[in-house]
């Protein structure tokens, strides 16, 4: 087989869209006011998962045609890649099931007032 230019558009083209559905879920955290909340309460982290499985499915089970089968599975495979992050961000969140790291919270000493000292003439020897 020979590579041609529809096929490199139809490869390109679907990770460039599953790269802006990326970029989107990002925002519709930001629109919900989840972007700082754990991972299972973002609607990225739910649409990132069912997207990773609904995308190839839907080309199976919907019986698209070439091209639209390949890049439904191309925009699939891209947003599953999504996958890898929310598995890092909850290990290091430790949600993970490693924990977080506990670092006790140091707190310094205040500074002792200072005090008079007696003069090298008023010291008694």
């Amino acid at each position: 087989m020979v590579t041609t230019w529809r096929d490199i558009g139809i490869n390109y083209g679907g990770q460039h869209i599953g790269k802006g559905i990326s970029r989107a879920l990002k925002e519709v955290d930001k629109a919900v006011g989840k972007e700082a909340a754990a991972i299972q309460e973002r609607p990225s982290t739910w649409i990132t998962v069912i997207g990773t499985f609904a995308f190839p499915a839907a080309a199976m089970f919907l019986k698209l045609k070439d091209p639209w089968d390949k890049l439904f599975i191309l925009i699939g495979g891209y947003i599953s890649t999504g996958l890898w992050d929310i598995i890092e961000e909850a290990m290091v969140a430790g949600g993970g099931g490693g924990g977080a790291a506990y670092y006790p919270t140091y707190v310094a000493p205040a500074p002792a007032a200072p005090t008079a000292t007696a003069s090298a003439a008023e010291k008694v020897y």
